[in-house]
């Protein structure tokens, strides 16, 4: 504070009882400035909140999409040798007729008086009585005129084209129906990790990953890699991914972390605001060097939500690797810790 202005402010409090102290109202200052700011921050936390709610809610509708074309892309799956139970179905259903792609057939069912019966143009199948069983988790439309009920013991022949049930005769498959579903499904099926026997290399990292899934990296419009994306091809429902994990390295940041435990709060502060609940975090061995690690849940487009974790490690300029691993929280644990253990133990960082 200029000298004149302190020696007005002197010379008042000589005069007058209410006196100003200069530190005080410097401090108020501070103080105003300080809430100012804080609510600024929280205004931008919000915003930055409900948009990713928003983009949650249509990750969720692409999701189902994505679904729905899986359902109707695999090919007919035959029926095994098992118990199958003959019952009448209810719904609605994707046709799925052997040898034959979903978009090449033209199937649906049509009433025929008080019973309803599959009618298809150009698939060779024409139009057929037929009755509904259920085997394993698949339904299947087998022809007859005869309408079962009850559980029976079933074998397959002529390469899954027909069943025969036990004391009620053989019958040709006419098609596997699949229900169209209105949501994703409480559990999502991918194969589980294999070995890891594959690897990813880069001038910043390398890394094993697992024999059955499949790294990626993804690039900006300056084609420079922003992230490497592992996982089953399987577990891809348009961009989003149920299991897997992503991993980067951020060259440069700014405020400049001096350590993992700064690295690590920048990285927290932003992945708290796109949802997760971080648990109890450790420094430990990453790889070649130290980092730090922690669990975390999130929502996810899976009802289930999504559990995981995170790593990050200190690079030796001015910014960060880090490391996030997930599945569905309804999945085996266990077995997903054991695989992460794994992936980390195999870093090898260079930068």
């Amino acid at each position: 504070m200029p000298q004149q202005v302190l020696n007005e402010i002197t010379d008042h409090n000589s005069k007058c009882p209410n006196a100003i102290n200069p530190e005080k109202m410097k401090a108020a200052k501070k103080a105003e400035e300080d809430a100012r700011l804080a609510q600024q921050e929280a205004a931008r936390a919000k915003a930055f909140r409900e948009k990713r709610l928003g983009e949650l809610a249509k990750e969720k509708v692409d999701a189902l999409v994505a679904f729905k074309q899986q359902l109707v892309s695999t090919p007919f799956v035959p029926p095994t040798e098992g118990w199958m139970r003959a019952l009448p179905l209810w719904g609605s259903f994707y046709i799925i007729l052997p040898g034959r792609k979903w978009e090449t057939n033209d199937c649906h069912f049509k009433q025929d008086g008080s019973k309803r019966v599959l009618d298809c143009l150009g698939a060779g199948a024409g139009r057929n009585d037929y009755f509904s069983v259920q085997n394993n988790d698949r339904w299947y439309l087998l022809k007859s005129k005869w309408t079962g009920s009850g559980e029976y013991a079933g074998t397959v022949k002529d390469d899954g084209t027909t069943v025969c049930l036990r004391k009620a005769g053989c019958y040709r498959v006419l098609a596997e129906v699949r229900h169209v579903p209105n949501e994703l499904p409480d559990k999502f099926q991918v194969p589980t990790p294999g070995a890891l026997t594959l690897t990813y290399s880069s001038d910043d990292f390398s890394f094993n990953y697992p024999q059955n899934w499949k790294a990626e990296e993804k690039r900006d419009k300056d084609n420079t890699v922003t992230a490497v994306q592992v996982a089953a091809p399987e577990a891809h429902l348009s961009s989003w991914v149920t299991h897997g994990f992503f991993t980067g390295h951020v060259p440069k940041f700014s405020p400049t972390p001096q350590n993992v435990d700064e690295a690590y709060d920048l990285f927290i502060k932003f992945q708290r605001l796109r949802g997760l609940v971080i648990g109890a975090d450790k420094l430990t061995q990453v790889g070649n060097t130290q980092g730090k690690i922690a669990t975390y849940t999130s929502p996810s487009v899976l009802d289930a939500g999504e559990s995981g974790w995170i790593a990050i490690v200190k690079d030796k300029g001015e910014g960060y690797y880090w490391l996030m691993m997930f599945y569905p929280s309804n999945e085996n644990s266990t077995l997903y810790t054991q695989t992460f253990g794994e992936i980390v133990k195999s870093f090898k960082f260079k930068k």
